[in-house]
């Protein structure tokens, strides 16, 4: 009973140790960054003009068109030892709703 008594001390000893240095490091962190925004060398950088000018924005280009055309589609039949009869039938067949 003693010895688990001992570990729960033990761990609550750590995790105030870890809580207090953060909240140290916080504090020091705050104090440090209030002392530069008010020191008279932040206030001078901050006021100074941009060494590059600012110019305008290129304007953008039109948006692309929303259905693009379909490429032309051009068929080569190589119906070889075919009449051109059969050709036409075939082609006429194709071609009627």
């Amino acid at each position: 009973m003693l010895a688990a008594g001992a570990g729960i001390v033990y761990a609550l000893g750590i995790t105030v140790v870890v809580i207090a240095g953060v909240g140290a490091v916080g504090l020091v962190t705050l104090f440090v960054w209030r002392w530069r925004r008010s020191s008279p060398e932040a206030a001078r950088t901050r006021a100074s003009p941009s060494p590059v000018p600012v110019r305008a924005a290129h304007p953008l280009p039109p948006p692309p068109p929303a259905v693009k055309q379909a490429p032309e589609i051009h068929v080569r039949h190589h119906w070889h030892g075919v009449s051109a009869e059969d050709v036409a039938a075939i082609i006429r067949s194709q071609h009627e709703p």
